[in-house]
């Protein structure tokens, strides 16, 4: 995996532009937990900007990551909190982490999980859902919503693999001395170049600036 400066994609190109580099460094000189805690306080003023009936829904990440460390589950944090905790600006709502598939992890996901009242994201009410080892066993990718905000577990992770590979690409992040385990910046951009959504284009722009920054600093 390559996660170079440069891109020869001119979509990606074209969103470096619209960068606000100034913002990129201040973000690289803070911890980050710093960095985390500017996530929940901007996704706080979103709120505060739209009215009560479209405001976006809040995820604790502290509290859910906490939930996942205090049963053991074996995972890595991916997608938008990944990029966040590199020091990215984008804003995200939920936490993406690739869980290992073993039956025991999957036994610690639903004892972490399952009080937390999840429920399939965009599922009509009413559908029955109940998060056990059985239905884990049978999807692999869940999107949900919990009593702590948007939660996506991840079986495996495109354009990376499952999380015995997930793994040899994760760094650590100290958040109140508790290590978080997250996806490095290589990995992610390979993650989001897999997807190849609009907003995936977008978020490689601002993780390729990241690197650039980070190169020119030393």
């Amino acid at each position: 995996m390559n996660g170079a400066s440069s891109s020869l994609d001119p979509i990606v190109e074209f969103y470096k532009r619209n960068i606000d580099r100034t913002v990129i460094r201040e973000n690289l000189r803070k911890s980050h937990e710093e960095r985390l805690l500017k996530l929940a306080r901007t996704i706080a003023l979103v709120q505060r900007l739209h009215s009560p009936g479209s405001r976006p829904a809040t995820t604790q990440f502290k509290a859910l990551v906490t939930a996942l460390l205090e049963k053991d589950v074996s995972f890595v944090i991916a997608g938008g909190v990944a990029a966040t905790l590199h020091g990215a600006a984008r804003v995200t709502y939920d936490l993406d982490v690739v869980y290992d598939r073993s039956f025991e992890n999957i036994q610690r996901i639903v004892a972490a999980i399952a009080p937390l009242r999840p429920y399939l994201r965009g599922a009509p009410p009413g559908l029955p859902f109940q998060l056990d080892e059985d239905t884990l066993s049978r999807g692999l990718n869940f999107a949900m919503v919990t009593t702590h905000g948007g939660l996506d577990l991840l079986g495996e992770l495109a354009g990376v693999g499952p999380l015995a590979v997930v793994r040899t690409h994760a760094i650590e992040a100290d958040i109140s001395g508790v290590r978080y385990p997250f996806l490095d910046v290589e990995a992610l951009i390979a993650a989001k170049t897999a997807a190849g959504r609009p907003k995936d284009l977008e978020a490689i722009a601002e993780l390729q600036t990241i690197c650039e920054e980070r190169e020119s600093a030393l």
